[in-house]
């Protein structure tokens, strides 16, 4: 019996997509076995603030703003030397998942800018610190008062592009607002709306 070769093609896409979920979903539980609890809340408090503040991006502010946010939070509950192993953790998981999705071709994370952005939310976190230390003794006060200034500071920060970013035009890592792909959040929308708008006409 022969097989057609439209149908051949759609048997072999159909077995690359089920391969690739597969493969997915193993380096998932693995790095979902590689994280402990409390960096866990910390991860999800800052994947879900950064997508409510820039639902219109994903490489430039909202990435930034986890990795910022994520390791201030880091700092002010377990300390900066401990928010630092949790953000090279991040970097191995993510490196793993990659690895597994491409079938050991690429071992990657975006280390380059994500290690400087967990830098700037540490410093972040160690300034809250120090600004709240005086109420270290009444632990829902300082949490509340250091979560509420880390938040602010650093969206001042990520909104003027002063995070790590690397182009992927020319591989340099730079500050964004320096860097050749710099647009505001306004700027972004923009983008975003033009693309949902071709995906509705070819749809």
């Amino acid at each position: 019996m022969k097989i057609h070769k439209k149908n051949l093609r759609i048997l072999i896409n159909n077995l690359l997509i089920e391969e690739s979920s597969i493969v997915n979903k193993i380096g998932g539980y693995i790095t979902e076995l590689m994280t402990p609890e409390s960096i866990k809340k910390a991860q999800a408090k800052s994947e879900k603030t950064a997508e409510n503040l820039y639902p219109y991006e994903h490489y430039t502010r909202k990435k930034a703003y986890r990795h910022m946010y994520g390791c201030a939070l880091l700092t002010i509950s377990l300390g900066p030397d401990i928010a630092r192993f949790a953000g090279y953790l991040n970097e191995l998981k993510g490196a793993i998942r990659v690895t597994i999705k491409s079938m050991g071709s690429s071992f990657q994370s975006g280390i380059d800018m994500d290690l400087p952005n967990n830098e700037l939310g540490i410093d972040i976190g160690i300034k809250a610190i120090e600004k709240f230390k005086s109420d270290l003794n009444n632990t829902s006060v300082f949490e509340n008062k250091s979560d509420n200034y880390i938040s602010e500071i650093i969206k001042e920060e990520v909104d003027k592009g002063k995070f790590w970013y690397t182009e992927s035009k020319s591989g340099k890592t730079l500050l964004y607002s320096d860097s050749s792909g710099f647009m505001t959040s306004a700027q972004a929308k923009v983008k975003y709306d033009e693309r949902k708008a071709k995906k509705t006409d070819k749809a």
